[in-house]
């Protein structure tokens, strides 16, 4: 007699999600199918083999083919100075990936398909031609917005006789910027166009076609009037300091940019607690928006963010419970929940360890001034780029014009800030845009004979962390007070109000130089001499580039930076920390038997 015994069934497991596609399966597409002629493919080949270094990865595998990794235009994508010679060269590689897959995820062909449709947009098209080019005074460039919007129209399947002002606001939320706003300028142009043509108005509903439509917002939260007039009430009271009144003046008044911190937290705060229901918008008491359960909620409203507009990292929500509890405690509300919380909840843990050490971005801009010999001299010669490039546009045999003068200004500007902040001392940006060499107090003085130095004199209530600054400029090799000499005397002069104004870096009105106008010229030019710039990037470099020929020499490092010795340990162990592994591996090989050069070799890029 037969037995059988019972067998198990096969476990049945829900089906897995495929996973994305990834640049691997983009390099064999290309290699299979090739979709382009025989030297396209071979750059092309050449360029993704660029990637895994480039994104630090071992494999291509890792790196998922989604074109918003290369798009040069948004803000996470930053320019990889350490891999690409200039930025041009960057954008040539980000243009040449991202129409490499265009073309792989099919949105090339389905973009030539609806170019080639027979429908009215191709009418609309047509006719707005006859209105452009030679004769009629309109450049043919006015067209490409409108092919813009037809494409986006054809997507959704809309005649030029259906667009709707409803339609447009939805299709706000969903394009990027820059398409976006390409949108927004067809519209004006083809009020211009119908306006010219008939046959153009008769097409398009001109009864209900917006003139222009909103431009997009980042979807920050927004406060209510009387709210909003609250929260500058507390942030003016806790910013002016104490009344002496021996003296009658204010004393230990905050410094502008840890107002301007506790500023955006407070907004940060309420404004989640508005949005979230959690706080009136009608609140007249900011003590009820700090009591306990209330900041629970807010807080666990912010860690759940997916919104990237709203979200915020664990290191700013940290520093910003800092801040909540400075303003809990000016209100005179218990704010030791607030402490306990940053002991207990596992994000706000994370952002403690995060602010002890230096963001990744800025570490890997100071890494590469350390490993890379020719980035670090580009780093201690900026001044003298800045400087030739002005001189060459000065001595052009072309014409000045408007747009060569402008930029004649923004080399001379960077040329002097980046001798002062190389060679005589990297001041934050606020105190380098106060410098003044005019007027009864001037707190840049010049040399007034042979050998003397320019000398730097902040007081400490201008200072940050609230320390006198005194440092000098001097004659020599590293021509730094060469360049500010040469800026005052050739350069200064063509500013616009520099008559008017006691400012070394005079902006509209003789008032101080703009910090936006500021940081995109010293981020753009930068980027051009193939190292990524930021004013605060000056001190970060010098600290590193300090601690490397002198480790262990905090002191020295904070004199530098006008800080404590304990904040930059805090910033910069991590120089010392790779020195010494670089050593013990060293170590290593001599216990082996081999010769080691305790040198370190600089990458030859």
């Amino acid at each position: 007699m037969k037995h059988s015994f019972p067998v198990k069934s096969i476990p049945v497991h829900p089906e897995m999600p495929e996973p994305p596609e990834n640049m691997q399966d983009v390099l064999i597409w290309l290699q299979n199918k090739r979709p382009y002629a025989y030297a396209t493919i071979i750059d092309y080949k050449a360029q993704i083999a660029r990637i895994p270094e480039i994104f630090g990865v071992n494999n291509l595998r890792y790196v998922e083919a989604d074109a918003a990794l290369f798009n040069p235009r948004l803000k996470q994508n930053r320019f990889p100075a350490e891999h690409f010679k200039s930025n041009e060269a960057w954008l040539r590689w980000s243009g040449k990936i991202i129409g490499m897959l265009s073309r792989f995820h099919g949105e090339t062909d389905a973009r030539r398909e609806r170019r080639k449709r027979q429908d009215g947009w191709l009418h609309l098209l047509d006719l707005a031609n006859l209105q452009v080019g030679v004769g009629t005074g309109r450049s043919p460039k006015m067209l490409i917005p409108i092919r813009v919007l037809a494409d986006e129209a054809r997507k959704a399947g809309i005649e030029p006789h259906a667009l709707t002002a409803g339609w447009f606001a939805a299709l706000g939320d969903e394009l990027p910027r820059a398409r976006w706003d390409s949108v927004r300028l067809s519209l004006k142009n083809l009020h211009i166009l119908a306006s010219l043509s008939p046959d153009i108005a008769t097409m398009l509903p001109m009864e209900t076609l917006p003139e222009s439509v909103q431009a997009r917002r980042a979807k920050q939260y927004t406060l209510s009037e009387a709210l909003a007039r609250q929260a500058d009430q507390l942030i003016e009271e806790i910013g002016a300091g104490v009344y002496d009144p021996i003296m009658g003046d204010r004393v230990g008044c905050l410094a502008p940019a840890t107002l301007a911190v506790k500023r955006a937290a407070l907004r940060k705060y309420l404004g989640a607690g508005v949005a979230h229901d959690i706080i009136s918008r009608d609140c007249v008491d900011l003590k009820q928006a700090f009591a306990e359960n209330v900041f629970y909620k807010v807080v666990r409203a912010l860690c759940q963010e997916t919104d990237p507009s709203r979200r915020i990292s664990a290191r700013s929500l940290h520093q910003y419970v800092d801040a909540w509890m400075a303003l809990g405690a000016h209100l005179g509300v218990p704010v030791s929940f607030m402490k306990d919380s940053q002991k207990r909840n596992a994000t706000l843990k994370q952002g403690r360890e995060l602010r002890k050490t230096m963001p990744r971005e800025t570490r890997e801009f100071c890494a590469g001034l350390l490993r890379n010999r020719g980035k670090e001299m580009t780093f201690r010669s900026l001044h003298l780029r800045f400087k030739e490039h002005a001189e060459r546009l000065i001595a052009a045999d072309e014409p000045t014009t408007s747009f060569t003068e402008e930029h004649i200004i923004q080399f001379g500007i960077l040329g002097a800030y980046s001798a002062i902040a190389l060679w005589g001392l990297p001041l934050r940006i606020a105190n380098m845009r106060d410098l003044r060499h005019l007027g009864p107090h001037p707190n840049l003085v010049l040399p007034q004979q042979a050998r003397a130095r320019a000398r730097l004199q902040i007081p400490k209530e201008a200072v940050k962390n609230r320390v006198d600054i005194s440092a000098h400029l001097a004659q020599g090799p590293t021509r730094g007070l060469e360049v500010v000499e040469w800026y005052i005397e050739h350069i200064r002069p063509r500013i616009p109000w520099a008559d008017r104004s006691e400012y070394l870096f005079p902006g509209y009105n003789g008032k101080s130089i703009s910090d936006k106008a500021l940081r995109n010229w010293l981020q753009h030019h930068s980027r051009d001499l193939g190292i990524q710039m930021s004013p605060h990037n000056f001190r970060h470099g010098l600290a590193s580039l300090w601690l490397r020929s002198r480790p262990g020499d905090y002191s020295g490092a904070a004199r530098l930076l006008c800080n404590s010795p304990a904040t930059v340990r805090t910033y910069y162990a991590w120089i010392d920390h790779e020195a010494e592994m670089i050593n013990v591996q060293n170590e290593l090989a001599r216990q082996a038997g081999f010769r080691v050069d305790d040198k370190e070799n600089y990458d030859k890029k």
